[in-house]
């Protein structure tokens, strides 16, 4: 019966510690003194997790301690900006949690941040109360909800974030309000899936914003987490005939119990010396106007993205010969600085290592400016970041960029302010637009697209696995051996970086026809609809001269208007999955 009593005991210890909470930031503000600044106090009380918008304790965004209702709190009015540190935190799961007392006749905001960076941060959440303009809501994920909370006496406001599932919910007064991914902005744009700081922050003027917070705690629920991942296999080697392809199943794993993140490039090497150059751009070469806003000084940074897929054909292996810049003929401030830069890929479809960097001072309005790097970059497959970066001063508008059309997943106008993430600019009236920014590339052009991925980047929850497909073909390679590098970089402390070798032999056997022989495409060479004629037609693939992967289609008609005039490569696979590969001429 003892030991009966022990094991229940034990089952009874182990479970509390295996969902014990531990607090992480619990301050209720009463060692402070009435009257002080907040964060002069927390700070001195060793909670340096107080500051304020601006990293100015003891200024004008400093609030002020004082009492309400018997107890010590915050007491925050117009010009107020009061920040608390969270940690940054990329796992585990957390309950961040605060007591708020609005008086009648006034509204106040407070938001979660991904990342904390003055004007560069980036929104997770944003809630108003009573606000004068947008009503009681949160703004989460993309979405808006509504609802309600007292006035003239304490309430909870509560959120349960639960980083590795990539899922928060937000409680008022012990009320569930919503849930929603994490990760996203609240405008519902792609972030970063980071626990950051909270913003306290009267929002609307001096006469009716004005709120009190308290009880300020941030807890870890049970224990912190890790990602474990494996990836197989560890090396790829295939034979694959002459104008056909293969796939290759890459499977990532993760045994551990926070989310794995990862992204991925095939490097296909340097191609070395010659003569050729190309231009990788998304503008058409003609200033719109000149982009910023009355406010600043701002530290800007434009940015266009160039995935490998994007300059596969034109630039693979090639050297970054120049950067090029277009100036507003609008700046006319005394900080002429530009800062050309040259990244490589990172995490959360931001720039990763700084490859290059130099500077240019000009006063030269509407010129176009032309950078040229000490450092030796090659478009070798992963996805590069061209950046030109500038003071914006207010009033001042230096940043450049076209007329043209361009959506939400364009790679030509990304905009960084202040050192914080990059995100898509929509400043010019009520278009998009690509930034007046050209990346010139010279030397000796290799093979680019014979390999790539069915997805660069992906997140894996706990417990899941993830199968990314590569497609190899040899449409357009002459017979013979290619070699290249698959790239894959983790969150994964113990698995930072995979290099996975990948070799191509490209045979000189041809494609197996049909029994019932080639199929008829026609008309060919055409200005939009193609028929494909023949018996049990599986599937056509379509692919571009170098190679690449444009389509899967089960139908027997094409509308090939949609990719452009050009040279494609229709491969028809049949029922018992024999193919044959015909050319298709686009005018």
């Amino acid at each position: 019966m003892k030991k009966l009593s022990l094991l229940f005991a034990m089952i009874a210890f182990l479970a509390g510690n295996v969902f014990a909470q531990t607090v992480i930031i619990d301050d209720d503000m009463e060692a402070y003194t009435v009257g002080n600044k907040i964060a002069v106090e927390a700070q001195a009380a060793g909670h340096d997790y107080w500051t304020t918008w601006s990293n100015a304790p003891g200024g004008s965004e400093d609030g002020v301690v004082a009492e309400m209702g018997g107890t010590k709190c915050g007491h925050l009015t117009y010009g107020n900006d009061q920040i608390v540190l969270l940690g940054g935190m990329e796992s585990s799961h957390y309950e961040v949690q605060f007591d708020m007392y609005v008086p009648t006749g006034k509204d106040a905001y407070n938001n979660i941040l991904h990342i904390f960076n003055g004007s560069g941060s980036q929104w997770a959440t944003e809630v108003h109360y009573n606000h004068s303009t947008n009503g009681t809501q949160i703004e989460a994920g993309g979405n808006t909800y509504t609802f309600t909370f007292p006035f003239d006496t304490w309430f909870t406001v509560k959120y349960d974030i639960d980083l590795d599932n990539d899922v928060a919910i937000f409680y008022v007064g012990g009320t569930e309000i919503c849930t929603w991914q994490f990760s996203k902005q609240a405008s519902g744009t792609a972030g970063q899936r980071k626990l950051d700081a909270i913003d306290f922050y009267p929002p609307s003027s001096a006469s009716v914003s004005e709120y009190y917070v308290d009880n300020v705690k941030l807890t870890l629920i049970g224990g912190v987490s890790v990602p474990h991942l494996t990836i197989t296999p560890d090396a790829i080697e295939e034979t694959v005939p002459e104008d056909d392809a293969t796939t290759v199943d890459i499977t990532i794993a993760n045994s551990g119990t926070a989310m794995g993140d990862w992204h991925a490039w095939v490097d296909f090497g340097q191609g070395g010396a010659g003569t050729q150059s190309t231009e990788l751009k998304y503008h058409d070469g003609e200033a719109y106007t000149g982009i910023g806003s009355t406010g600043g000084p701002y530290a800007r940074e434009m940015a266009i993205r160039l995935p490998g897929a994007v300059y596969g054909s034109a630039a693979m292996g090639m050297k970054v010969n120049k950067v090029k810049f277009l100036t507003s003929s609008q700046y006319t401030s005394a900080d002429n600085t530009y800062v050309f830069r040259i990244y490589g890929e990172g995490f959360y479809n931001q720039p990763g290592e700084k490859l290059a960097e130099t500077s240019i001072t000009s006063s030269a309005l509407g010129t176009w400016l032309e950078a040229t790097f000490t450092e030796d970059v090659y478009m070798t497959g992963q996805t590069m970041w061209a950046t030109v970066g500038l003071m914006q001063t207010a009033g001042e508008y230096p940043l450049t960029m076209d007329g043209g059309e361009y959506g939400q997943d364009a790679d030509g106008n990304w905009l960084s302010t202040q050192g914080g993430s990059f995100d898509h600019c929509y400043s010019a009236g009520s278009f998009g637009g690509a930034w007046l920014i050209t990346v010139e590339c010279q030397g000796a052009l290799i093979p680019g697209s014979w390999a790539s991925l069915s997805a660069i980047e992906g997140s894996i929850a706990g417990g899941e696995t993830q199968t990314v497909v590569m497609t190899l073909n040899t449409i357009g390679l002459d017979n013979g051996t290619y070699n290249a590098t698959l790239f894959i970089e983790t969150n994964d402390a113990d698995l930072e970086e995979v290099q996975i070798p990948v070799v191509l032999h490209a045979g000189p056997e041809g494609i197996i026809e049909t029994a019932e022989g080639a199929f008829n495409i026609y008309p060919n060479p055409t200005t939009g609809m193609v028929t494909v004629e023949g018996e049990n037609i599986s599937a056509v693939a379509i692919y571009s001269a170098a190679g690449q992967l444009l389509n899967v289609v089960t139908t027997t008609t094409v509308d090939m208007s949609v990719y452009g005039a050009g040279v494609y490569f229709f491969n028809v696979i049949d029922n018992a999955n024999n193919t044959t590969v015909q050319r298709v001429v686009v005018k």
